[in-house]
């Protein structure tokens, strides 16, 4: 993916720099909507399975639940924009 948005888009006004910007843009919103549903059902996953923990440890759980949202709560740095 981040070679992908490394890559320069074809910057000519022809019909095939048109077409090749329009595939760009429809591959990164297609792989951020992949990604967007991946990482929510790891966290529908995580909570389901914590849920499951709660029953029979509860600190086992807490501590758990504490972990899935230091993870969740990190940020992503992004590349910097050219």
């Amino acid at each position: 993916l981040l070679q992908q948005m490394q890559q320069t888009a074809p910057s000519g006004n022809d019909y095939n720099s048109r077409v090749q910007r329009a595939r760009n843009n429809d591959y990164f919103e297609n792989m951020g909507r992949t990604l967007r549903q991946g990482i929510e059902t790891t966290m529908n996953r995580m909570e389901q399975h914590t849920n499951e923990v709660q029953v029979l440890s509860p600190v086992r759980a807490a501590m758990m639940s504490a972990q899935a949202a230091r993870i969740l709560n990190r940020t992503c740095e992004l590349p910097a924009q050219r």
